[in-house]
């Protein structure tokens, strides 16, 4: 009797432990949106972390099991090892939190199934070897990163015919709405910000929808379009995100765009897509798409990548304020009103407008929603309102002002041009000036290099600075061009670096700004 009650509160154990283990892998397979490449690449990165030496002793209850049986004292000890993981293994309140959707439901079931079918055997065919059991268990927990991804396998086939269905259902949603502008924007950045310019915009004149926060991939499209759409929208805009070749011919392949904004491409997710002419060919994908319907591409032209490779054949507009383009920015001011700036359209026409929006790429992200809404018929002074209440787009460069700090929030992603334009943008301010960062991640072979560089472009202007992590090379790039040692924080905790931003010192006779540039998701 007393065997049989230590068996099964050890057994209850292994099994809590195995759900918490399971669970933190699983929010990482999300946050790598469901790609088993991407997850693994997380493992590599996190091994010292997900294969730490102590958990060697998530073993110890198979060795007291095989020298000792189930007796009480061996029993007892097993049991508060176990509740001790148990405890350790709980995961922590994230940062972008775990949601736990039908399909993580779908992969709980699966594994659950796959651990306690191993179980079963284990117990039934190895005629109850309580000491093999346990190991093999624990295995299973220690190397929850291979299982989940065998997991997500399992369950391919099934998503892929649920998500069939869905996409069906939103196909024949957008059949009937044949006469509706589709306008598909992609970008390394600035896709967010335009889609949000773009739908103000727009929804001043026209019934029209845009995918919400982040809803950038196939699924997310479709779930706007069945759950949003409505018969009396006009006008769709559609963001569409990549990390691997194909994802935007992908959306492309589901909503159709007869309109396309190309806002930028720069070096981002290096790690998935290995080198820049892959994500000019990505990008590119939206406009080949536009293309083939006899559609019109917006490109901005300020971009580096964009005028190189710009394509020569079809319904093309360009938009810029550095280099001359079909739509133009020009005549920058900025008071205390914000920024104004004038725009000049082919047609030679021209007209004012002013922002509370900060820095010069808000200007260009702006002019390229001006530039569609133009094109799509809205006369530029009856645009005048509504690019004078835009608001920031949560967090990109959004001002969260608490008395003399003001927090310049750009926490959402980051790359190099992006965390150039927010040191830019941060150099406008009067005041003492604080930069609050981890660095970029996904930027493959070249991450050493690039975040080196933005250390160097930080100490040029940077009162302080508080850094995030444990890599060095924004650090090597701050003493290289020999910034104070003293004027440096580092810290693992990025709410320990904002609460001592905020308890520094006001040296200066304006405000305290602090910029918090890129707060990484829990899987980096």
């Amino acid at each position: 009797m007393l065997n049989t009650i230590l068996l099964v509160i050890i057994l209850a154990e292994f099994t809590l432990c195995y759900y918490y283990y399971l669970s933190f892998s699983l929010h990482m397979l999300q946050l790598s949106s469901y790609h088993n490449p991407t997850h693994l690449l997380y493992e590599e990165n996190n091994k010292r972390y997900i294969y730490a030496p102590y958990k060697i002793f998530l073993l110890i209850p198979s060795i007291l099991a095989a020298f000792f049986g189930m007796k009480l004292v061996p029993g007892i000890i097993s049991i508060l090892i176990l509740a001790w993981f148990c405890y350790i293994a709980k995961p922590l309140p994230a940062k972008k939190p775990f949601v736990v959707t039908w399909r993580i439901k779908r992969m709980y079931i699966t594994g659950f199934v796959l651990y306690f079918l191993v179980m079963a055997l284990l117990l039934v065919c190895m005629n109850c070897n309580r000491s093999l059991t346990f190991v093999i268990l624990a295995a299973i927990s220690l190397f929850i990163y291979p299982v989940t991804r065998l997991i997500n396998w399992l369950n391919a086939p099934l998503e892929k015919a649920n998500n069939n269905r869905y996409l069906r259902d939103a196909q024949r949603i957008l059949k009937a709405k044949s006469q509706m502008e589709v306008i598909g924007i992609t970008g390394s950045f600035g896709k967010t910000s335009t889609k949000y310019f773009l739908q103000s915009i727009l929804a001043s004149h026209y019934e029209s929808l845009m995918t919400p926060a982040s809803f950038n991939t196939p699924m997310g499209v479709v779930r706007t379009i069945r759950e949003h759409l409505k018969p009396t929208h006009t006008h769709f805009v559609v963001e569409m995100g990549a990390r691997h070749k194909g994802e935007i011919e992908e959306l492309c392949d589901i909503v159709h765009p007869n309109l396309g904004i190309v806002t930028s491409i720069g070096e981002q997710h290096l790690e998935t897509f290995f080198n820049v002419e892959t994500i000019i060919k990505t990008k590119l994908e939206l406009y080949d798409a536009v293309h083939a319907k006899n559609g019109t591409t917006f490109f901005n032209i300020d971009s580096d990548l964009i005028r190189e490779n710009l394509p020569t054949e079809g319904n093309i507009v360009t938009y810029g304020i550095e280099h001359e383009a079909d739509y133009m920015a020009y005549d920058l001011s900025v008071s205390e009103l914000g920024i104004s700036f004038s725009v000049r359209t082919p047609q030679g026409e021209e007209h004012r407008f002013t922002t509370k929006l900060l820095g010069k790429h808000n200007v260009v992200n702006i002019l390229g929603a001006i530039a569609v809404s133009h094109t799509l018929g809205i006369p530029l002074n009856e645009m005048t309102v509504a690019v004078a209440t835009l608001t920031p787009v949560p967090h990109r460069l959004e001002l969260k002002p608490s008395g003399e700090n003001v927090i310049i929030d750009d926490a959402y992603n980051s790359n190099p041009t992006g965390a150039k334009a927010a040191l830019d943008a941060l150099d406008l301010c009067n005041g003492m000036k604080i930069v609050v960062t981890p660095g970029m991640v996904e930027l493959g072979e070249r991450e050493y290099e690039l975040n080196k560089i933005f250390g160097t472009q930080i100490a040029e202007m940077a009162d302080y600075v508080c850094l995030v992590g444990k890599k060095d090379h924004i650090y090597e790039g701050l003493m290289e061009k020999g910034y104070p040692e003293e004027k440096i924080f580092r810290t693992l905790d990025v709410r320990e670096a904002i609460n001592h931003a905020l308890a520094l010192e006001n040296t200066s006779k304006g405000k305290k700004y602090i910029l918090l540039e890129n707060d990484l998701p829990d899987n980096y």
